[in-house]
């Protein structure tokens, strides 16, 4: 077993090898079915938009049956936008999101290896963490059952974040944190309801790396906060223009049912029969944690007293930071999110599983290397790393199967927004369009409708009016439509049911221009996000030749005294 301990990256290949069947649905013919089986239509939409110059795409003028649907200021752009971009080099949009979901299995489960191991400074305690973590049951519902590649891309983001977060701390490496602040704005910008996961586990966090590490603290607060300014100025693009036109669309739709029937019970997180329905359908989907993984954390937990008895801080705290995040899955928590609106942002509170597996990778690492410490100096250690591989085996053997999707289609299904509830349509529209428009329609008056050419951000007309006359566009109205008749601005209406975009012109011949444009708080995020982004690069590639100097000051400091976390 020496090579093992001498060879550490045998570990690493070892993990990446182990990848192999959590991919082998994606080798297949066709998209699996999941429950959000829109994914290759959003790459789709994504890309005609680039291609038609909104850049970033947030006008998705085909869905809705070709009314436009403004899907992209609201649901995780990011990752929709590196599928376009890996589509426009020649990849059919299926294959750009395979291959997108191939990545984030495998890189999801090196940056959670790297994180433990910078934690924990030993391989094979990173090895079983990550290995867990890899075949944890809600990393194959949220991507096989759920189908939903936006969370699983943000579940994958989250270990590099910690990733560099640390190595921020311990090094205080410039490049580290200019790091830490872009991932966390791709977060942002990939599945914003992950980074508000991330933000209720940062300052749990950021006290345990304070503590652990004990920087000094002026360069410690001020590397945190330039962090931060990063991810929201990187991230600008997509949540300025998220908050201020939240108040336009219908939110208030989305899962409108009593929040006891999302929330678990302990049976639950320990077993359910696995299903692939919704929670509410037949067959519902299993939300269970993991027996291998709940029966650490759960011998964690039942082993505080010795862990006290030990000194071994760290697994008490994260064993009490478990406990305290799975409490929230639990029905006995009901009250705090009655009582905590705010809450209520994450839509479903076992999502919160994002979280408990990183930190039951952790928690099953610290585990490891504590059960190696004393096979060592019990003189058993090989026994303990054969047994550890069956185990594993066995964990593998028995979790493999949730990575088998329902069924497979050849091709993907059209869908007219491609959100379930339509939850992103404007407040104004009472009656959502059931069919293809026929083009500019005469609503009121007498007039004549020629040379209609509708294109994907830019509508032009002539009209030939013998009176005042209404003209019906078949397109929504959303802010940034702007209306041109002739060589003057004017202001549009809005139909009444449909909240198309509707337009009065006086008698006379007409030229009507219709072009999607960028309100001043759409270019203030897209300015914003472009000058942080040019700033970080252009930092870290003055910085890359002089790593070794200390960040935010060049001096080297002394650390504080050890702590009971070290």
């Amino acid at each position: 077993m020496d090579i093992f301990v001498k060879k550490p990256w045998i570990f690493l290949v070892l993990l990446l090898f182990l990848q192999v069947p959590l991919l082998s649905p994606l080798l297949q013919e066709g998209y699996y079915h999941s429950h959000d089986d829109f994914s290759v239509q959003r790459v789709l939409e994504y890309k005609a938009s680039l291609q038609n110059g909104d850049v970033p795409a947030r006008w998705s003028d085909n869905l809705l049956y070709g009314h436009g649907y403004p899907l992209f200021i609201f649901y995780s752009p990011l990752v929709y936008a590196a599928g376009a971009i890996v589509s426009i080099t020649g990849l059919s949009a299926l294959t750009s999101v395979k291959l997108l979901s191939g990545l984030f299995i495998i890189g999801g489960a090196l940056g959670i290896f790297l994180w433990l191991r910078a934690l924990t400074n030993n391989t094979i305690g990173a090895f079983v963490g990550a290995l867990l973590y890899s075949y944890a049951p809600y990393r194959a519902t949220d991507l096989y059952i759920r189908g939903a590649l936006a969370e699983f891309a943000g579940l994958s983001l989250l270990p590099w974040i910690l990733f560099l977060h640390w190595k921020m701390v311990k090094e205080r490496s410039k490049i580290a944190c200019i790091g830490t602040g872009l991932l966390t704005g791709a977060l942002v910008s990939t599945h914003h309801i992950t980074s508000l996961l991330y933000g209720m586990f940062y300052l749990p966090y950021l006290f345990y790396a304070y503590i652990r590490i004990r920087p000094p603290v002026k360069p410690f607060l001020l590397s945190v906060f330039i962090s931060v300014l990063i991810a929201l100025g990187a991230s600008g693009w997509y949540w300025i223009p998220l908050l201020i036109e939240s108040r336009y669309i219908h939110t208030s739709t989305l899962y409108a049912f009593p929040l006891n029937f999302f929330l678990l019970t302990i049976g639950g997180l320990w077993h359910s029969p696995w299903g692939y329905g919704g929670v509410l359908e037949q067959d519902p989907l299993s939300l269970q944690l993991g027996k291998a993984m709940f029966i650490v954390v759960g011998g964690t937990i039942a082993g505080i007293p010795l862990w006290i008895a030990k000194k071994k801080f760290s697994l008490l705290y994260w064993g009490t930071i478990f406990c305290m995040f799975a409490f929230l899955e639990l029905r006995p928590s009901a009250f705090i999110w009655d009582s905590i609106p705010l809450l209520h942002v994450l839509r479903i509170p076992w999502r919160i599983h994002l979280l408990l597996i990183t930190i039951g990778a952790y928690i099953s690492a610290l585990v490891s290397v504590e059960l190696l410490s004393l096979a060592r100096k019990a003189n058993r250690y090989d026994a303990l790393l054969i047994g550890y591989f069956l185990c594993l085996s066995l964990m593998m053997a028995t979790q493999i199967s949730f990575f088998n999707p329902k069924m497979f289609y050849r091709e993907s299904f059209p869908h007219e927004t491609t959100t379930w509830d339509d939850e992103y349509l404007p407040v104004w529209v009472k009656q959502k369009p059931a069919g293809p428009p026929s083009g500019v329609r005469v609503l009121s008056g007498n007039a004549t409708v020629t040379n209609q050419e509708l294109s994907y951000l830019n509508k032009q007309v002539e009209v030939s009016a013998r009176e005042e006359a209404t003209l019906g566009i078949p397109t929504l109205w959303y802010p940034g439509w702007s209306v041109r008749l002739n060589t003057q601005y004017v202001t549009p209406g809005v139909h009444p049911e449909f909240g198309t975009i509707t337009v009065t012109v006086p008698p006379g011949e007409h030229t009507l221009l219709l072009q999607f444009t960028k309100p001043w708080w759409r270019q203030f995020a897209d300015i914003l996000s472009v000058c942080t982004l040019a700033v970080a690069f252009i930092v870290i590639s003055v910085s890359a030749p002089v790593q070794h100097k200390k960040f935010p000051f060049q001096r080297r400091q002394k650390h504080g005294k050890p702590t009971p976390f070290s």
